[in-house]
């Protein structure tokens, strides 16, 4: 029990520091909720270099790492001209007693759910824990990323069983982070308890259905990939409002984690960081500085996957679709830092947003003429996961009504809309064209089929939507 919490304490400081050192206008809100996932997504990055190299997981060597890390970034801090004011003192010390109170408490109830994929991720993380990636079958991080894993691979080093408090950790902190930020993006609202009030209940809300509520504590990667999908959502939307290119280190991270939790995401990322670009207007250095950083470290850890997983594989992602992700990877990489081109600049980046829709339709449109039974097929499936069968009570029969409501509306022309009201359709069609491509219709509209828990992905944005374009249309100074 003490080793988890000094484990995922540990995770914690380590994501506060490096949260401190890129913070320049953040707010310390965002900083405090969203610390555990870079603390996280440091030990994956640190381990599968240590899994790759000594082919095993050491503690002792990640201990020796993130402690020189820790020194070195507290010293920054320290010496920096930005000194930390004592408020802020008082209140990351409150939240960090939240955090291990919190820590404390789920160790004394364990609330995990569990299904037969878990145990897959679970087998997965004692191989690489004990043999790195040299040792594993099917149950791979080509089938189910690296994230969950390489997390759990850390009980096999504190001798315990699994870690029962991650998850929840993870849902408390998501939790904190998504009312914080709607509260953060709802000035619109006018009073300050009506901010609260709205995004106490859009959070309630959030985790209202059957489905949220067993993903609390799920030992899988659709929650963990819904909350780096919102972080990066933010760090663009905050980027537009603010021009503080901090943002987009942050950005630099939500991107890499959230195509770390799973396989397929590289291409959803593609989905989200061209929309940005085409929607944006930014300029070629901000894109070789942020943005293609982020590509080339999603192409070179979904490479890894065609070294050590192509001889195992036989389900899910296969050898000959990771080695495509990489190639698009690679090309969008060079695209990138070849845009500097006025042909590009002025003629391809501006409309990349619109370019990208119709690219998608014009694919959905072939993709129903080809195949149109497996495409209604799919169709009715999702709609029936959706507001019958998945588990989402009523939750979508009320989101999805507003959603089209709302991404029509003409006056919203701000970027932040903009970013939503393309991205969401489109990811919902992406859904779509994996079951083409996959060559297999959706059948299950059950909760427990992978399409139905990827709506978990896309909730908290339809959400932020709803949030920004009530505020939009409703009376300002509401009492």
């Amino acid at each position: 029990m003490i080793e988890q919490i000094a484990f995922l304490f540990l995770i914690y400081l380590s994501g506060l520091i490096i949260a401190l050192i890129i913070k320049n206008s953040q707010p310390l809100g965002f900083v405090l909720t969203s610390a555990i996932f870079w603390g996280a997504l440091n030990w994956v990055i640190i381990n599968i270099f240590i899994a790759l190299i000594i082919k095993k997981l050491d503690m002792t060597l990640y201990l020796i790492i993130v402690g020189i890390q820790i020194t070195f970034m507290s010293i920054w801090i320290i010496k920096r001209n930005k000194p930390i004011k004592k408020r802020a003192v008082t209140s990351i010390i409150i939240f960090s007693l939240i955090v291990l109170s919190l820590e404390l408490f789920f160790s004394e109830y364990n609330f995990t759910n569990i299904t037969p994929d878990s145990l897959y991720v679970l087998k997965m993380s004692q191989v690489i824990a004990k043999t790195g990636f040299t040792n594993l079958r099917w149950d791979s991080m080509a089938s189910f990323g690296y994230f969950i894993g390489m997390m759990q691979a850390a009980a096999k080093l504190i001798n315990v069983d699994y870690l029962y408090i991650l998850q929840p950790m993870f849902s408390m902190s998501f939790i904190f982070l998504f009312g914080y930020i709607l509260y953060e993006l709802s000035e619109d609202y006018g009073s300050t308890l009506v901010r609260v009030l709205f995004s106490f209940a859009a959070t309630l809300f959030l985790f209202s259905s059957t489905i949220m509520r067993f993903e609390f504590s799920y030992i899988h990667s659709n929650l963990i990939t819904a909350i780096f999908l919102f972080l990066l959502i933010i760090c663009y939307i905050f980027w537009e409002k603010t021009t503080d290119q901090s943002w987009l280190i942050y950005a630099i991270l939500s991107g890499l984690g959230f195509s770390l939790t799973r396989t397929e995401n590289p291409i959803t990322l593609l989905i989200f960081v061209t929309l940005f670009l085409g929607i944006s207007r930014s300029k070629y250095a901000q894109r070789v500085r942020y943005i293609a950083p982020m590509i080339g470290l999603v192409a070179f850890f979904e490479a890894i996957l065609l070294f050590i997983d192509s001889p195992h594989v036989k389900e899910m992602i296969n050898p000959s679709m990771v080695f495509v992700f990489v190639v698009l990877l690679s090309f969008y990489l060079v695209f990138l830092l070849i845009s500097k081109f006025d042909i590009i600049e002025k003629w391809i980046f501006p409309h990349l947003h619109k370019i990208l829709t119709f690219f998608s339709l014009t694919v959905l449109f072939c993709a129903i003429v080809i195949k149109t039974n497996h495409m209604v097929v799919s169709s009715i499936t999702l709609f029936s996961s959706a507001v019958l069968q998945g588990g989402w009570t009523t939750c979508w029969l009320i989101v999805i009504p507003l959603l089209a409501i709302f991404s029509f509306r003409k006056a919203n022309t701000d970027p932040s809309f903009t970013l939503l009201q393309f991205g969401i359709p489109l990811y919902f069609i992406a859904i779509l064209i994996m079951s083409f491509i996959d060559g297999h219709p959706y059948t299950n509209p059950r909760w427990s089929s992978s399409p139905n828990r990827m709506f978990t992905q896309i909730l908290p944005l339809g959400l932020l939507l709803i949030t920004l374009t009530l505020g939009k249309i409703k009376p300002k100074n509401i009492s």
